[in-house]
């Protein structure tokens, strides 16, 4: 710390601690320093620093408020997307149905959702991407469905395949497969959605394959979106056999 000095510097200048003019020189180079103006200065940097503190507080909270909104937002709209719904009336008629025709070969019918038959008991409707990894999502699923006797039990289904949700090269393939598929089980209801008519009409996310159980009120008990575990594998056949349980359509009054 440097003493007060009452004797003037060795250049003439002023003696360190002199006042001159409301200035203390603090330091041998002649520094002048103003106590008041400090003080000032000091009182004007709260006083700023007052101010600013409460704007940061408000923009602090007015951030959280919105990140709050945005997620109660997103929530409301996952919980919206995943209530019950009822089927919409859909229809094809770009490609459509394949049937079988005299000859065997396949060819294409326009397609609308029916009523399910008065003996049905549940509906099961399959939208998938003309992908090849949609086999694979619903490997498990198909695997397990094959051991089972749901169609004897009044389970109606129905497959419908959008190329409009296609990979490059994929489409072809697809159809072709369906095609043969179809030759091999003339009873399954086989659609092609060119345009991507279905997965529209239901609000259905691109990419993946969507599984639908509905009753004959075309009401959806159950939605599954995307590859199965064997757990959702499970938990979906029970929902199916709980569907089944239900009177048939004929005894239901509305019948979709």
């Amino acid at each position: 710390m440097n003493k007060v000095s009452r004797f003037p510097s060795p250049a003439g200048g002023r003696g360190v601690g002199e006042k001159v003019r409301n200035c203390v020189f603090t330091s041998a180079s002649g520094t002048c320093r103003d106590p008041e103006r400090h003080a000032r200065d000091g009182r004007a940097g709260h006083s700023q620093r007052d101010k600013v503190a409460p704007r940061m507080a408000r923009t602090t909270l007015a951030k959280d408020i919105s990140a709050v909104a945005l997620l109660a937002s997103a929530l409301a709209w996952t919980h919206a997307h995943a209530d019950v719904r009822t089927l919409p009336a859909l229809m094809i008629d770009t490609r459509g149905e394949l049937l079988l025709d005299a000859q065997g070969d396949v060819r294409y019918q326009p397609w609308q959702l029916a009523p399910l038959p008065p003996t049905a008991r549940a509906g099961l409707l399959m939208v998938l991407p003309a992908r090849p990894s949609s086999r694979k999502d619903l490997r498990l699923f198909e695997a397990a469905m094959r051991s089972r006797k749901d169609e004897a039990r009044g389970l109606v289904s129905t497959t419908i395949v959008n190329l409009d949700d296609a990979t490059f090269g994929a489409g072809l393939m697809v159809e072709t497969k369906l095609s043969d598929e179809k030759k091999l089980k003339p009873a399954a209801h086989l659609v092609v959605d060119e345009q991507g008519a279905a997965r529209q009409a239901l609000d259905l996310a691109e990419g993946d394959i969507h599984v639908l159980l509905h009753d004959c009120g075309g009401q959806i008990v159950k939605h599954h979106q995307g590859a199965f575990s064997a757990e959702q594998v499970r938990q979906f056949l029970g929902r199916i056999d709980d569907a089944l349980q239900a009177r048939p359509c004929s005894s239901q009054g509305k019948v979709q």
